[in-house]
Order: C-alpha cells, then structure tokens, then sequence
C-alpha cells in the first residue's frame, strides 16, 4: 500500500512538474520553401528540385521504411511505403542556403527570440531546436513524433 501511494505520488509530482517546465513553450511551424511536416516526395522535389541523395535504409518506428534526402546543408526524412506513409517528419538545416520561416543559419540568437519567442520550441507533437555557435545559428531541426 505504501509503495503503491508513493508511485501515486511521484506520477503526480512528474505531470506537475512537467506542466510547470512547458508553461513558456512555443509551439512553432517551421517551414523551407512552404514544405511542412507530411509533406510526400513529389512535392519536396517539385520545390527543391533532385537531391544530391536519395536512400532508403532503415525502417521507422510506425513500420514504414526511411528515405533520407541529402540537398547540401539541408537533410530531410521521409516514412514510405508503410500502409499510410507519413511523408516529411524530420528536417534538419546546417547551411545558409536554406531558409527557415524567414531564418538563415549565422542569424542572431536574438533574431530567433523576435521570430519565435524565447522557447523552448515544439511543433504539434515533436520538437524543434535551434543549436547556436557563439550566439549564431549553427543548426536547425525539428521532427514530428507520430508513433
């Protein structure tokens, strides 16, 4: 019984505290080039053209296969061939070229907060996150966890 009340108690504290940490975040719709999260390979190579790289390795967690499409600076993930593909879920930006809701890569920290507010980042159910080097952007990627 008493173990049983401290789970109780422990589980409540976490959804608690969980609750208090996220009050400041910021639910976000990062796009390149009006490509968002589901979006299907004909559409990304209509916008972006052919990538560098295309392979398919790996199965995803939903059972559908991974393709990997490699642009230079820019990498995105797609769910194929599973019974309802997902499309787009994973973008992640390392390169200028790109621009991200408007944001380049060596844009101000500051630039960021005018942009998206302070953070912490998600997108409807994932996350999303700015890495800086010396108060530059230096990566961006977010990821929609559908399973």
């Amino acid at each position: 019984m008493l173990i049983t009340n401290f789970i109780r108690l422990a589980f409540l504290l976490g959804i608690f505290f969980v609750g208090v940490c996220n009050l400041d975040a910021q639910v976000i719709n990062p796009q390149i080039k009006d490509l968002s999260i589901g979006s299907k390979y004909n559409h990304i190579v209509k916008k972006l053209g052919k990538p560098l790289s295309d392979t398919r390795s790996g199965v995803v967690p939903c059972g559908g296969t991974m393709r990997t499409l490699f642009y230079g600076g820019l990498i995105l993930r797609l769910e194929v061939g599973g019974i309802e593909p997902l499309g787009l879920y994973k973008v992640e930006v390392t390169s200028e070229k790109w621009p991200v809701s408007g944001l380049r890569i060596g844009a101000r920290r500051s630039d960021v907060v005018k942009k998206f507010g302070p953070g912490p980042y998600y997108i409807l159910d994932g996350y999303a996150r700015f890495q800086y080097k010396r108060s530059r952007l230096a990566k961006i990627e977010w990821e929609f966890n559908y399973c």
